[in-house]
């Protein structure tokens, strides 16, 4: 399942590389819905993740997502389920925030 993921960027953790091959990197957009604010983290792998270098905490942000899902066997037995939702293209509509979320300073990132 695809969808934009238009909102607020709110944290970005560092690039993690896990193999030689591939790399991925966290993100969080807070989205407002309706009387609600969310956070939502997202993953970007990649190339992709070289498009949040740039970014800072307050940036306005579309995310192209998917959302992906998996069973997986817990070390018990039972099974379990995995959501993840990645994106696949990000870019950033505001290269300098008016100011940050919460009061927070540029550097800082939350959640990570």
């Amino acid at each position: 399942m695809k969808f934009d993921l238009d909102g607020t960027l709110h944290g970005v953790g560092p690039t993690q590389q896990i193999t030689d091959k591939f790399k991925k990197r966290e993100f969080v957009v807070q989205v407002v819905n309706g009387n609600y604010t969310e956070h939502i983290k997202c993953e970007a792998t990649g190339d992709v993740t070289a498009k949040l270098d740039s970014a800072k905490i307050g940036n306005q942000v579309v995310a192209k997502c998917a959302l992906r899902g998996r069973y997986f066997n817990r070390k018990d037995g039972t099974q379990g389920h995995m959501n993840s939702i990645i994106a696949y293209d990000v870019n950033v509509l505001q290269n300098n925030p008016a100011n940050s979320i919460s009061g927070m300073k540029d550097d800082e990132a939350p959640f990570f």
